[in-house]
């Protein structure tokens, strides 16, 4: 069946750097996860001036906010031109490759797949079965049907040269030194210290996409301009040299979905309920397929004082994006991760679901 969606273009003006953590800036994630997203607008539209703090309730098993309850994003995904990337799902599904195990050290393996091969995915099939590799030199692999760019994979952008493999990020030198001075002493060291950040940057056809969904329309405007105020502060790391600033703009994309599937699959990060958590460690084997991520971090609120900043979160462990979850309703859960010691007001980490329905492979 064909199902259009609502979707949020962001196309950068600069760089880009998503942490993943504070001790490793010298690699950037690719996804821009469901939750810091949805923080980021609620946080931006409180500099807007909005009231967005409206309704809330922060109780351990009763987290409401009635901004954040009107919609529900998927994480942010890239796309070049017409071409829409998502995460290959957690089932059994695999390039070929005739070069032996030895010779698959060091060669990166697929992680996003455009949406015609997504779409054959979901409905069961095995597209990436139409690549295959192997070895022409001792370190050079050929890709036979030229479907493949890296991590990359795609049937409509076939045509690429395959030196083009690399479009999703554009940098001929892509690290860049910093230095941290120290306001306090640690350890007696007042030295400077050197770390390096890695800024992705993406071409003029190129951006990260995600989609939303809008369950209370009196919500839209105030999802508008919290875009636009997060687009000229940025996201992600070094917003303050001008890392992160984006443009975005509303379309639609219609995917091809599958009748009576079998299972759903996460497009954003999910933190389940109690019921909804034993449901899937209850699930039968073979029907589901997931990891999980750590999601914590410094505090970074548009409150009065500033000190807040040095506080870290409450941390929790969420489901990542292209698990395989069981049939049913499966919605996850809104937290409160202000620690103890602040009081003044929640620090909310959105752990609601974006799901699409998928009959997964899974090999015996």
């Amino acid at each position: 069946m064909k199902r259009d969606f609502e979707i949020v273009k962001l196309k950068f003006d600069g760089p880009l750097h998503l942490s993943r953590g504070k001790s490793d800036y010298a690699s950037s994630h690719e996804i821009l996860h469901s939750d810091t997203l949805k923080s980021a607008l609620f946080a931006a539209a409180q500099l807007a001036g909005l009231d967005v703090a409206a309704g809330q309730i922060s109780e351990k098993d009763n987290c409401r906010n009635d901004f954040l309850d009107g919609f529900t994003v998927s994480s942010a995904f890239p796309f070049y031109a017409d071409e829409y990337f998502f995460p290959k799902p957690k089932c059994d599904i695999q390039e070929v490759r005739e070069c032996g195990e030895k010779d698959r050290k060091g060669k990166k393996d697929i992680a996003f797949v455009g949406q015609s091969f997504f779409e054959e995915i979901l409905s069961g099939a095995n597209p990436l079965s139409k690549i295959i590799e192997k070895e022409k030199h001792v370190n050079e692999i050929e890709v036979l049907g030229a479907k493949r760019f890296g991590k990359f994979a795609s049937e409509k952008m076939a045509t690429l040269r395959q030196s083009d493999k690399d479009f999703f990020i554009v940098s001929e030198d892509n690290v860049m030194m910093r230095v941290v001075v120290p306001r306090h002493a640690e350890n007696g060291d007042h030295n400077p210290r050197p770390y390096y950040v890695e800024r992705m940057f993406f071409p003029e056809a190129g951006g990260l996409f995600f989609f939303l969904e809008i369950k209370d329309e009196k919500h839209r405007a105030t999802i508008e301009t919290a875009l636009e105020m997060l687009g000229e502060s940025g996201i992600g790391t070094d917003r303050n040299v001008g890392n992160g600033q984006f443009t975005h703009q509303f379309s639609k994309l219609t995917l091809d979905l599958p009748d009576n599937a079998e299972s759903q699959l996460l497009l954003s990060l999910c933190c389940p309920s109690k019921t909804e958590a034993a449901a899937l460690a209850n699930a039968p084997d073979g029907t589901t397929a997931y990891s999980l991520v750590k999601r914590g971090g410094y505090i970074s609120s548009p409150a009065e004082n500033d000190n807040f900043m040095a506080f870290r979160k409450r941390s929790v462990y969420m489901l990542d994006e292209g698990s395989i979850l069981p049939k049913g309703e499966f919605r996850g859960v809104l937290h409160n991760f202000r620690p103890e010691i602040m009081q003044e007001h929640p620090i909310w980490r959105d752990g609601r679901a974006f799901t699409l329905p998928i009959n997964p492979i899974w090999n015996d």
